[in-house]
């Protein structure tokens, strides 16, 4: 198992083991992980090159040099700047430092984020054709699928009600919250999962410019990490 969280400046890495890998596709199993990275470190268990920036997404390493396995921050999420002597990694996922440049805490169990607090990146949407929705600066470009809670108001009158989501404009992946012969005005919750195809982005319509939709990023699901 694995368990990532951050602090306002230390990401905490928990892993029962992971597997590293070098530049020749060579493996190194590391086990009993417990790593605490910090942004105003710099190199092995601090951050790869230059000084911290704020409003800034940090993708999290774990790294070997033959003899110690250590964290690491970055900006890339392909190639950090490797410290002397470490040529082993595997990415883990990613922290992102705020305005103040405090990390904003998450929770990631193996592929699994949490966020601390929901990031809402829609507020009362009201378009009846698909509409692609930037959800910046959440979350990382990494996800491969994106967890919404979806909140929304509707007139009633008797009809029924939807509110459609999917990766792009092109309805890849299309999933709906739907209100069936709504005879009054009131509210709806639902909560849906989108794959990510297009960085940071959604698309969503609504059945009636009558709704107003509210869309909120819950957390989010990498890929190929365990």
């Amino acid at each position: 198992k694995r368990n990532t969280s951050a602090t306002s400046t230390t990401v905490d890495i928990d892993a029962d083991y992971l597997t590293l890998f070098n530049s020749s596709n060579v493996g190194y199993i590391a086990s009993s992980i417990n790593l605490s990275p910090i942004i105003t470190g710099s190199g092995a268990n601090g951050l790869d090159t230059g000084t911290e920036a704020s409003s800034t997404w940090y993708h999290i390493w774990v790294i070997y040099n033959g003899t110690t396995v250590a964290g690491l921050l970055s900006t890339s999420a392909t190639s950090p700047t490797m410290p002397s002597g470490y040529t082993y990694k595997k990415y883990v996922g990613a922290v992102y430092n705020n305005g103040s440049s405090n990390f904003v805490n998450f929770h990631q169990v193996g592929n699994v984020v949490s966020n601390d607090g929901a990031y809402n990146f829609l507020a009362g949407g009201t378009a009846d054709g698909w509409t692609n929705i930037t959800t910046v600066p959440m979350p990382p470009t990494t996800p491969i699928e994106a967890r919404i809670w979806v909140h929304i108001t509707y007139p009633g009158g008797g009809a029924d009600m939807q509110a459609s989501f999917a990766s792009n404009t092109s309805q890849f992946h299309k999933v709906s919250v739907r209100l069936a012969a709504a005879t009054s005005s009131g509210d709806l919750d639902g909560y849906v999962s989108i794959p990510v195809l297009d960085s940071q982005t959604i698309a969503y319509v609504n059945s009636s410019t009558s709704l107003n939709t509210w869309l909120y990023l819950a957390g989010w699901e990498y890929s190929g990490i365990v």
